[in-house]
């Protein structure tokens, strides 16, 4: 089931267990319900998330059955990127495409600029059936393989996955498995800062065996 529903259902009064329409929900509802599910992930726009609230979506009126969210990412005229989501619909027969919500973050490294597309990604995925953030594991026999992920973590969760693998690390052997990937993950997320203090524990070390031999 998405994590974002666009219409109301009620319990079927003749039916037990089934549900019947009662109508859709207002697009504050909607926003609302979106930028938690983006708080709860992590993926909130650090700067902004704002409503579009001054356009006719603003006063109560009710999602389009038949819409959709649109958006997209880009540098912006003033510093920061920008997330532009743009609410997508039919109405007698003709595409109107008008402004629902706008994201920003006030950094402008490509790595601001790839987060801000995973966002939008994330956005699109609250909306569908296989909109998940995050995959589970399933236990037991014939079960397919977890896909892998992308993501992109800001300077705070990455400090805190750095930690955690390092004291992971710190547990493991250089013949084991897991510290082969250990220190590929710390590679890879924990950038030069990492590599330059890793490379002078290592000195360290060496220096202390020799001094030791």
């Amino acid at each position: 089931m998405p994590h974002i529903q666009t219409e109301n259902w009620l319990p079927s009064p003749d039916k037990p267990g089934q549900k019947i329409y009662d109508g859709q929900r207002t697009a504050k509802e909607v926003f609302d319900d979106l930028e938690g599910h983006l708080r709860s992930i992590g993926y909130l726009p650090d700067e902004y998330f704002l409503f579009d609230c001054s356009r006719k979506w603003g006063g109560g009126r009710a999602f389009p059955e038949d819409g959709w969210l649109a958006n997209q990412v880009n540098y912006g005229g003033n510093e920061g990127i920008y997330l532009d989501v743009a609410l997508e619909y039919y109405e007698q027969g003709k595409l109107k495409s008008e402004p629902f919500a706008t994201g920003k973050t006030l950094g402008e490294s490509g790595n601001d600029l790839d987060r801000m597309n995973l966002i939008a990604s994330s956005i699109t995925k609250a909306f569908h059936e296989e909109g998940v953030h995050a995959r589970f594991i399933m236990v037991g026999g014939g079960t397919p393989d977890p896909e892998g992920i992308t993501v992109n973590l800001s300077p705070e969760e990455r400090h805190v996955a750095v930690d955690g693998l390092m004291q992971l690390r710190e547990t493991l052997v250089p013949e084991d498995q897991d510290y082969t990937l250990v220190d590929q993950l710390l590679n890879r997320i924990g950038g030069d800062d990492f590599r330059q203090d890793f490379q002078l524990d290592q000195s360290e070390i060496a220096f202390g065996m020799n001094m030791q031999g």
